[in-house]
């Protein structure tokens, strides 16, 4: 069993309601320990449904800064380094990812959690939905790839994973930066100057663990559908118009194999749609919760 270690203090007096409320407004980080593995840091802010941020890949649960003040004010909104990523000390492996969820639901006591991944995290959020829909309540999914269905060749959207895993074993990180920083997913055009910087800042910190091992087996397009159709959790399909052609077609494909699945475009975002075009994302996606996790009773009496 998975050991958790919060990294609060212990022995703390019980708070009253109001103090609750305002201590549930202040972002608390937590090592979740995976015994043999490492620990998971995980970050909890706010009250409500819990919503857990699934980040993509190079990047760490940074990317989600502009979505924790509007999310916390309606929901109990957890971000994470995934491992191989960030400050987690877990080393890379996609196929742990899915034990990951479920040891941060076991150490904060979750039944049920909404889940918004973006990019490689939308990858995890699909195989967690699918393979425990009972415990997924909401899906958002943002320039997500789908395992089965591969981009054609020279298409923008690949990763020149040999060159990077090349200048990695050089040591030529500068290289390695300015090669993804020039890339159609990284680069999200010139007037956004700052959501650049804080992308450079998060792929500088990229140890680049996963360029070392060979990816995990990829499943077959049925078995991709299939895997589509086992979802049940109410889901959202978001890119911004400006994504990568495969990648807007890959979202409308898992659309369109989820039952009852949203699909949203935002104009003129790219594939880091939620830093760049923060307004509307955030309202799409909130939107999108209150709706799918708060009962009517309590939206319509605005208790949510």
């Amino acid at each position: 069993m998975d050991a958790v270690i919060p990294m609060s203090n212990a022995g703390e007096a019980p708070l009253d309601d109001a103090s609750a409320k305002r201590n549930a407004q202040q972002p608390r980080v937590h090592m979740v320990r995976r015994v043999g593995q490492g620990d998971l840091i995980v970050e909890s802010v706010g009250r409500g449904h819990p919503v857990i941020l699934i980040h993509g890949w190079g990047v760490d649960r940074r990317m989600w800064a502009c979505q924790v003040p509007a999310l916390k004010r309606h929901f109990r909104t957890i971000t994470y380094d995934r491992r191989g990523f960030g400050q987690s000390t877990c080393p890379a492996g996609l196929d742990q990812e899915l034990e990951d969820l479920d040891a941060i639901r076991d150490h904060f006591k979750l039944t049920q959690v909404a889940l918004v991944g973006m990019s490689q995290g939308g990858r995890v959020a699909l195989r967690y939905a699918s393979s425990r829909p009972g415990q997924v309540s909401a899906l958002v999914l943002q320039g997500s790839p789908l395992d089965g269905l591969e981009p054609p060749s020279g298409d923008a959207s690949i990763l020149p994973v040999a060159r990077l895993s090349e200048l990695l074993r050089s040591g030529d990180r500068a290289g390695l930066i300015k090669l993804l920083s020039e890339h159609a997913l990284i680069d999200q055009g010139s007037r956004y100057t700052q959501v650049r910087t804080e992308i450079l800042a998060m792929l500088r910190d990229y140890r680049g663990e996963d360029l070392r091992i060979a990816p995990d087996t990829s499943m077959s397009l049925s078995d991709a559908r299939q895997m589509l159709a086992r979802i049940t959790a109410p889901t959202m399909v978001i890119t911004g118009s400006r994504e990568t052609l495969w990648l807007r077609s890959v979202a409308d494909h898992i659309a369109r194999n989820i039952r009852g699945a949203r699909r949203r475009v935002i104009r003129g975002g790219r594939h880091f749609v939620n830093m760049t075009h923060v307004a509307d994302y955030n309202r799409c996606v909130v939107d999108f919760l209150m709706r799918t996790t708060t009962p009517w009773s309590e939206r319509a009496l605005g208790i949510a």
